[in-house]
């Protein structure tokens, strides 16, 4: 009843009051949106960056134990190697002297001609038996590389699997926090 009976400048001036206490209202509600906008935004952002250092730190590690795994399979197929070499080299060694014995045994108690024979067949028997062992060793060798290789690209598609994934995920999930 006051304010109807208050002059003029009276009312203006309650008005004015009024109008400046709005504004302030507005200019702290825009404030606060405004920092609760940027803690969101830190929040997703450190979400995201975590979220790509978790992935990131997990495809490092599955590239070290692929890389691992690779350098095992290699050692072990290089040992093999040197064993199987190893035991033929051993192998053609007896035989070898097999044949020397068996040649001074013939030059005793047979002919000349018959042990010239006798030699050239058992050098043809050993050429065959040191080819056949190649080509096994050649072809396990040649298997066990294949092997490999297949594996490694293998668990190559796989890590660029994930990866793709991993973007497309993240894409999507970042794609729809910013709509």
């Amino acid at each position: 009843m006051a304010i109807q009976f208050a002059p003029l400048p009276m009312k203006l001036k309650v008005t004015v009051e009024k109008k400046i206490i709005i504004i302030i209202i507005i200019i702290i509600i825009i404030i606060i949106i405004i920092i609760i906008t940027i803690i969101i935004i830190i929040f997703f952002f450190f979400f995201f960056f975590f979220f790509f250092f978790f992935f990131i730190i997990i495809i490092i590690i599955i590239i070290i134990i692929i890389i691992i795994i690779i350098i095992i399979i290699t050692v072990i197929v290089i040992v093999i190697v040197i064993i199987i070499i190893i035991i033929i080299i051993i192998i053609i060694i007896i035989i070898i002297i097999i044949i020397i014995i068996i040649i001074i045994i013939i030059i005793i108690v047979i002919d000349v001609v018959i042990v010239i024979v006798i030699v050239i067949i058992i050098i043809i028997i050993i050429i065959i038996i040191i080819i056949i062992v190649v080509v096994v060793v050649v072809v396990f060798v040649v298997v066990v590389v294949v092997l490999v290789v297949v594996v490694v690209i293998i668990i190559i598609i796989i890590i660029i699997i994930i990866i793709i994934i991993i973007i497309i995920i993240s894409s999507s999930s970042s794609s729809s926090s910013s709509s």
